[in-house]
């Protein structure tokens, strides 16, 4: 007899215990984070911002909603801003910009075809 593969999957973890996991892996390896966010528009700095003693991990975000505040603010290089390469720039300029030791750039790339048309 054959062993199925489970068609089962994981459940998705609420806000609150992804928050948990992200402020004990943070404390444990004493990193300091930080958030640069587009289309979220906040919400995972708000995710971060009720994590375990986030006063003592959390560094922050920057929300850039605006192609312009992507630009100046974080340094992104001018161009699409719907792409791994603005995501990336994203995380390493508010990472530079608010102290932090890891940053996280955030874009929904499943918008991008609304925001090309």
């Amino acid at each position: 007899m054959t062993a199925r593969p489970s068609t089962e999957t994981e459940p998705m973890q609420t806000e609150e215990e992804l928050a948990a996991q992200v402020a004990k892996l943070a404390e444990e390896g004493g990193q300091r984070i930080a958030v640069a966010e587009s289309l979220t528009a906040g919400r995972v700095s708000s995710m971060l911002g009720r994590g375990e003693r986030a006063s003592e991990w959390y560094r922050g975000a920057v929300v850039a909603y605006d192609e312009d505040v992507k630009f100046r603010v974080l340094g992104v290089t001018p161009g699409p801003v719907v792409t791994d390469l603005c995501a990336r720039e994203m995380a390493e300029g508010v990472r530079r910009l608010l102290r932090a030791d890891v940053a996280l750039g955030e874009l929904v790339r499943e918008l991008s075809a609304r925001d090309a048309g």
